[in-house]
Order: C-alpha cells, then structure tokens, then sequence
C-alpha cells in the first residue's frame, strides 16, 4: 500500500458563521479548480482565492459537478439548490423550498445522463429535478409507497453500468440512498 505525505495545506482564512466549518468541497478538473462550501461557494485556484458574489444563506449540503452542462449544483440546509456557472462562479439559477418548507437539504447525484438531479431532505423524502428550471419530477418512494423513505436520508447515488451497448433496451440505472435507518434504499 502506498504512503501519502502531506505536500500542501492550505488555510482558508474565511470566517463561516454561525459554524466556522466547510461543509463540503469537489474537485473540477476542466479548470483545475477545487470548490469549498460553506455559507458560500468558493473558488481555490491553488494559487489564489476568488469568492463569489453570490453564496447560499445556510450551509452548503452538497456541490455536484455535471460534466454534460459543465457547472457545478449545490444544496444548502435552507432548502435551497442553486446552478453555478463553472467558469466565472456566477450564479445562473436558484430555487428555494426543495422538500418543503423547513426541510433541509441533506444530499445529492445526477442521474447517468447528468440531466436530473436527484435531492435528499431532512424530511425523509427523495426527489428527482429538472435542476436547470426547478421543476420537480418525482418523488420516489418506500416499498409501501410512503413519500418518507427513510427517518433522514443522508448520502444518495446513482449506480449504472458504463460499458452497456444494448441499442435496443435503454441502459438500466438505479438510485441508491441511505441514511439513519440503516438501510439501503435502491430504486
């Protein structure tokens, strides 16, 4: 097994209130760049730091890079998910009020063709966007057909496989989630 040594670290002198933590971060290889979350979505070019002008109001839950449209989308604990231009960090659409009103954001993934998202709430519930209008889909739901799935979900996947070439079926995707219960929930 090979040894990692620290090479680097890099200290991020932003106070986040009311937390002081980030939340999250992705890797963006097209730019080079990595995206740390908190309150705000910032930019590290490894050299220097540019924020953005627009940020959350809340904590960043999750930062999803979409290679098909090439931004980045990000869920905050206000409920909140927001489409950021991964060239200039511009913000180019925000919705509010993804699982309700009070529910927080907990996670997020694409579907295999990277033009759905699908969203986690602190309510228990899973759903599927047009995440570029803010057009909810779906909502997935229980064995018994409750739109809770689970107490609180908290990590969600979409699981494919990338070498199918069946022209005549469609390639067959599924969405993973987890969370408190202890359960895989598989859809």
């Amino acid at each position: 097994m090979q040894s990692y040594t620290n090479i680097q670290t890099i200290v991020d002198k932003i106070c986040y209130r009311p937390d002081d933590i980030l939340s999250s971060m992705i890797f963006e290889p097209v730019t080079n760049n990595i995206l740390l979350c908190s309150r705000k979505v910032n930019y590290w070019f490894f050299k220097t730091q540019e924020e953005s002008k627009t940020s959350h109001d809340a904590p960043v839950a999750f930062a999803l890079y979409n290679t098909e449209f090439e931004n980045v989308v990000s869920g905050s604990d206000d409920g909140f998910i927001a489409v950021w231009d991964i060239e200039n960090g511009r913000q180019l659409t925000k919705f509010g009020d993804a699982h309700g009103m009070g529910n927080k954001l907990t996670a997020g993934t694409f579907d295999e063709t990277q033009r759905r998202m699908v969203s986690a709430g602190s309510d228990g519930t899973v759903k599927i966007w047009n995440f570029s209008n803010g057009s909810s889909l779906k909502n997935l739901l229980s064995a018994d057909g409750d739109p809770k799935v689970d107490k609180e979900v908290t990590s969600l996947l979409c699981v494919y496989d990338p070498d199918w070439k069946d022209e005549k079926n469609p390639k067959p995707s599924f969405f993973v989630a987890a969370g408190w219960e202890k359960r895989l929930r598989i859809w």
